[in-house]
This record gives C-alpha cells, structure tokens and sequence, in this order.
C-alpha cells in the first residue's frame, strides 16, 4: 500500500489496538553476561548475532529451542559480521587455511544457494597483520548490492567503483560530535543514510550521495515540523531500514530515567519525508500513538514486507492499513537479575520476524526472547546463548580472540565515521 494512504486512513482509524493476553514468560529468566545485536530471519528461525567473546559471533535460534545452536559456513572460521541484503544473507569473515576474508552470499532458497563474492585487495590486506589498531570492516544495509566499510572508507563490491572515501562529518548542533560515535547505516540507490545513538545526549540523521566524488553530508534531523526535506528532533538512531524498493524508514527515540522520546518517519520514492509517530514523555505530535507511552527500539519487516515496530514499554506493534495493530502487549524493560551488590536491568536491542511469524527479541542480558502466536493467545519463552568451545579456537582464531577483547575499535558494532 502507498504510504500517503496508509497516513489517511491511519488519521481516521487513530491508533487501533487488538486485545491479546500477556505473553507467558517465566517469572525469572535467566542472567547472561553476553548481550545480542541482529535477529536475522532464516528459515523457521533466526541468526543471532553476538560480540561476547564467549559465544560464537553468529548462533541459531528456533522457538522450540532452549538454547541457541552453533551456525557455520563452509570456507568461513571466523565470522566478523553478518548482514541481511535484498537478495539473501550476507557473511563476512576469515578463512582459517589462507588467512584470508571472504565474503560470502546465502540466498533462501528451498536448497540454500551461496555464491562468493570477491573482494578488493585493499580488503584482503587487512588480515594480513591483526593489531590492535586494526578497525575490520563491516558489512551494512542496501537496496541492491553489497557494501562494506573501514574506517572512513566504503566499499562497494561486486560493482564497477570499488570505493570511496568519506568526508569528515560537520557537527551539525554544538551538544554533538558524530565523530566519535558509531552509526546505522543504509544504502539506497548511490544515498548512504547514516544514524548516530548518542543515548541522552541525542542522535541525528544524515545522508550523502556516494556517486559523487565532492559531495558532502546533508543533515536529515532537527527540522521544523511539517518541513518534508527531514525529520523533526535530534533524537538516537536505532534502525534504519527499506522493506520495499524506494521507501525508506527511520526509527528514532530513546527510554531513559523513567521519560521516553519515539519517532517513526517514512521517506517516499519522491523524496518527501513523513512523520508518523513523534511523541516524547505523554504528548503525541504525530499521526500515529501507542496505547501507552513507549520508546521505539528496532524496526524489522516479515517475508511479505510488512513494518514491524519494538517498542520497549508496549510490546510490539505491525503497521497496517488500519494504522498501528499491536500483536501483543509486554515491557522488555521489566527484567532483572540480583547480582548481589547490584541488580542488572534488561533492554531489547532488535527484531526479527520469522518466516512462520514467530516473533524474536534480542536483549542486552539475558538471551534471545521468542514469541509464538497460538491460536488467539501469544505464548514467549527465553533462548539462552549456547557458549562456544574455546578448546576448539585455533592460531588465527585466537589472535582474533585477543584482538576483539582489548581493541575497542573492533569490539565496537559499528565503524569510526
């Protein structure tokens, strides 16, 4: 459906809430000192991405499981990062035989097909010498190739330009330097969006033309209400994201110290910008309301291309032709763990929709949390982090190992820029 319908029907309706039960989680849930980034969907399941050292960097989860299960691609020991593309599920990591990175493309198919994708030797050279200093490359987001960046630095592969460097971010507002802070990123087209989560202090969104060799940042943030060139606030970035070709879509927010700030914004194929849902503490500027106050988390699309939205107070919500539909009602705010001389707190990081519509959340601290829709009611259970065999890690692996433990630039889940 054309998003300027959906806003039209979404201003009549308001924002429709159907009635589901609680989902069943157990009172206590088990404490991980491992937090998950990624839930990608993959067949009846999910990867589950993880930087904890002692958990594989890419797992496997399915709703029956009470545990992840170990995921391995031939030819790849060490995964450094995986990334859903248009076409399939992209892995990037180091062959233990030749030291060398390959970059590996899944298409789900009824029998999985992969092609190799070569890479530039610029590329290649950056596994050569692991140091500390080294900043590896990460794949990102794109409409229709495969892209990768390092440092200041974006390539894309598999095309006829191999690379780009980019320009210095200006610090668009004096409160923050996007320098030193990582990004969500999403290539449209040649139009890299980036996203900066700068927690309390804000965030912000810019894009930049990549087919232009002097182009410069353009600020998408902070803009008037009503102006379409941008979105309204400087708020965190969490997703970035296009579930279908020329419509691009944005979550912003933020939950902190009891208040809560929550953006939803859409770009259409000609460029204009619309604000869905823009509400901070209990007002509600935008077209769209949750039933209850509640930051935005993650954004994530089905097989269908359906909108999914997390939010961390209300449960999780798709977006429909009749607005804003919550699937079911829970707050991932509200776990916790006694750890004696303190108590840890729980918050979802991201979202991921199964082909069979089972429903996973990644968290900081305890696992994977999977809902599955039976009949009327949800019913949820907690996937822990199966723990990697270190008697298994080799030469390479372990110097990898030691790298991802002491260097914070490659620790981190995104890049420099």
């Amino acid at each position: 459906m054309d998003c300027r319908n959906l806003i039209l029907i979404a201003l009549a309706a308001g924002g429709a809430d159907t009635a589901h039960s609680e989902p069943l989680l157990p009172e206590k849930i088990v404490y991980q000192e491992a937090s998950c980034q990624q839930v990608i969907p993959y067949r009846e399941g999910v990867l589950v991405e993880s930087d904890h050292y002692e958990a594989d960097k890419v797992m496997y989860a399915q709703f029956d499981a009470k545990e992840t299960s170990t995921f391995k691609i031939e030819g790849i020991q060490h995964m450094l990062d995986v990334e859903p593309s248009s076409t399939g599920i992209l892995f990037l990591g180091l062959n233990e035989i030749d030291e060398k990175v390959s970059l590996a493309l899944i298409e789900e198919t009824a029998r999985d097909s992969r092609r190799s994708i070569s890479l530039p030797e610029e590329l290649q050279r950056i596994a050569e010498d692991l140091q500390p200093s080294t900043i590896l490359p990460r794949l990102f987001g794109t409409s229709n190739a495969v892209a990768a960046i390092a440092g200041d630095k974006v390539y894309w592969l598999d095309k006829e330009w191999h690379s780009r460097n980019l320009p210095k971010v200006p610090q668009f507002y004096k409160e923050f330097k996007p320098a030193t802070f990582g990004a969500v990123r999403f290539l449209d087209g040649t139009t890299l969006y980036a996203g900066w989560d700068h927690g309390e202090w804000g965030g912000m969104l810019a894009s930049i033309d990549l087919s232009t060799e002097g182009s410069g940042w353009i600020h998408l943030s902070g803009k008037p209400a009503g102006d379409a060139s941008g979105i309204p606030e400087n708020n965190p970035v969490h997703t970035i994201m296009s579930p279908s070709k020329g419509h691009i879509w944005v979550a912003t927010g933020l939950a902190h110290m009891g208040g809560t700030w929550r953006g939803l914004h859409h770009r259409d194929p000609e460029g204009m910008w619309h604000t869905l849902i823009d509400g901070e503490f209990t007002e509600d500027r935008g077209q769209l309301k949750f039933p209850v106050p509640s930051s935005i988390e993650e954004l994530a699309s089905d097989h269908e291309g359906r909108t999914y939205i997390l939010a961390g107070e209300a449960g999780v919500f798709r977006l429909g032709a009749s607005g804003l539909e919550r699937l079911f009602e829970h707050n991932f705010f509200s776990h916790s763990s006694d750890r004696g001389d303190y108590i840890v707190g729980s918050y979802p990081s991201a979202l991921g929709i199964a082909r069979n519509g089972d429903i996973f959340v990644s968290t900081n601290n305890f696992g994977v949390l999977a809902f599955r829709k039976k009949d009327d009611d949800w019913t949820a259970r907690q996937i822990t982090l199966k723990k990697r065999d270190n008697k298994a890690r080799h030469r390479i692996g372990h110097k990898l190992f030691n790298l991802m433990i002491h260097s914070p630039s490659i620790r981190a889940r995104s890049g420099a820029f």
